[in-house]
């Protein structure tokens, strides 16, 4: 061996250990760890800011892109067209039938009946999803789970009745309970999508 590097046998526990010593300036398993070790602490640092960074954004463009989603409901809309349990509904049902959406508020009214329900929009998912919350009533609290189409003028809208699954097709079957609506915005202004 030369003098200025040699090698330690150990035996401790029966496992032998070999360090390899540099003369005067300390460990060579040290030295090349430390710059090792910063890179890895480095790297590790950078992946977790970069990893919140991508949940925080994420979370803020999911919240922007149902704000911007929700703008687009925002109006009166008339019906052209409904389904309920596989039947039509009646042109009568359907030309007294007036949809406002204010906010995240939906009010349907037929005559002197009226409901009022929360929208909870995802727009991230396919088909569209929503959620149909009763804001007043016996019925308050109850969620009717939903799918939409949403052109500039034109809402198609399949719900199912509580308690039952999420439609994931734009069909009423009997028994079902589903209800599908298509309405034409009312006023002139048309939305445009993001």
């Amino acid at each position: 061996m030369s003098p200025s590097r040699h090698s330690n046998f150990d035996r401790t526990d029966g496992a032998e250990h070999v360090s390899s010593v540099a003369e005067g300036s300390g460990s060579g398993e040290s030295q090349i760890r430390n710059p090792m070790r910063r890179v890895i602490r480095t790297f590790c640092v950078v992946a977790l800011l970069s990893g919140i960074s991508w949940c925080l954004a994420s979370g803020q463009t999911q919240e922007l892109r149902q704000k911007r989603e929700l703008e687009l409901w925002q109006g009166s809309w008339r019906a052209l067209a409904g389904e309920r349990d596989g039947q039509l509904r009646p042109k009568a049902f359907l030309d007294a039938l007036t949809v406002t959406v204010q906010g995240d508020v939906m009010t349907m009214q037929v005559g002197k009946r009226q409901q009022s329900l929360r929208l909870v929009l995802d727009p991230t998912v396919r088909p569209k999803a929503v959620d149909l919350v009763h804001l007043e009533g016996k019925e308050q609290g109850e969620v009717w789970l939903g799918i939409y189409q949403l052109d500039p003028d034109r809402l198609k809208l399949c719900v199912a009745p509580p308690g039952s699954p999420r439609p994931d097709d734009f069909l009423t079957r009997p028994g079902s309970g589903r209800e599908l609506l298509i309405l034409q915005r009312r006023n002139t202004g048309s939305k445009t999508q993001p």
